[in-house]
């Protein structure tokens, strides 16, 4: 059975709207697929209404920006959700907390390239939660770099400014929903293995139930000691492609940047 539990649409930094994202899902022959949009669950009741009429199952998820003393990007995924209301003060709280880093970033995109943007443009131009993707996206879009990679490698520069919530109320966020807490592709943490297991566990003891195992950008070692790590305290496992659409070249639904399917549906026993 093909799956992917990681997924974004346009009410993120996705390219295809929620239908077409489920169309995509369909023509790819999965019959599973998690919605995972940044701070918002706004693409959901769409998303569903398209999986009920193509007949895949749809699971409801978040992917929510958060930090700790650690690390100033930590991004959690809720999978499984079930009450989603209880994620309106956290997604108008993010959304204000990300327009504080992307305004700090189109600030420093003027410093040091010369390069002025009007935030009020890139608002109009983008659905949904607005993040560092949407910047590269509209630096390519409006020629000022030739290709998204080009104009990514320079926004990334600021990826490491703090945004979001704190990691333990994301986790009990997702636990009020309904939904288990997982987080996603542990390599962007860039710790040694010795490190990550710790992480791991720390964030176990604030209620984390699992790990993203299986990642786009995670090499076949990483995919092995993750899910080993993660089966020694007892975390459930998940995995996804962390799709947003063209824009990512080789990122495909499913199996990511390989030629098979990311993760193994035996190892997630929790759907």
């Amino acid at each position: 059975m093909l799956f992917d539990l990681h997924t974004h649409s346009h009410y993120s930094d996705g390219l295809l709207s929620p239908q077409e994202l489920i169309q995509h899902a369909k023509d790819k022959g999965l019959s599973l697929i998690a919605l995972t949009d940044h701070d918002t669950t706004d693409g959901l009741e769409q998303a569903q209404i398209e999986a009920d009429k193509l007949e895949i199952k749809l699971i409801n998820g978040i992917e929510i920006s958060t930090f700790d003393d650690e690390h100033p990007s930590i991004h959690i995924l809720g999978l499984d959700i079930k009450d989603l209301s209880v994620f309106g003060y956290m997604q108008k709280h993010n959304r204000e907390s990300r327009k504080k880093r992307n305004l700090i970033i189109l600030q420093k995109l003027y410093d040091l390239y010369g390069i002025a943007l009007d935030y009020t443009d890139i608002e109009k131009e983008y659905k949904g939660t607005i993040g560092k993707g949407n910047i590269s996206q509209y630096l390519t879009h409006h020629g000022y770099y030739p290709t998204y990679k080009d104009a990514n490698s320079v926004v990334m520069q600021f990826k490491n400014l703090p945004y979001g919530i704190e990691v333990k109320k994301a986790i009990d966020l997702i636990h009020q929903s309904g939904g288990l807490a997982f987080l996603a592709h542990p390599h962007s943490l860039k710790l040694n293995d010795e490190q990550l297991e710790t992480k791991f566990k720390n964030l176990q003891l604030l209620g984390l139930d699992g790990v993203e195992y299986a990642h786009s950008k995670h090499t076949l070692e990483q995919t092995e000691l993750y899910k080993q790590i993660a089966l020694k305290y007892g975390l459930k496992l998940s995995a996804g492609s962390d799709f947003h659409g063209a824009y990512k070249q080789g990122v495909e639904l499913a199996y990511g940047k390989s030629d098979k399917p990311l993760g193994d549906k035996h190892l997630i026993d929790w759907l």
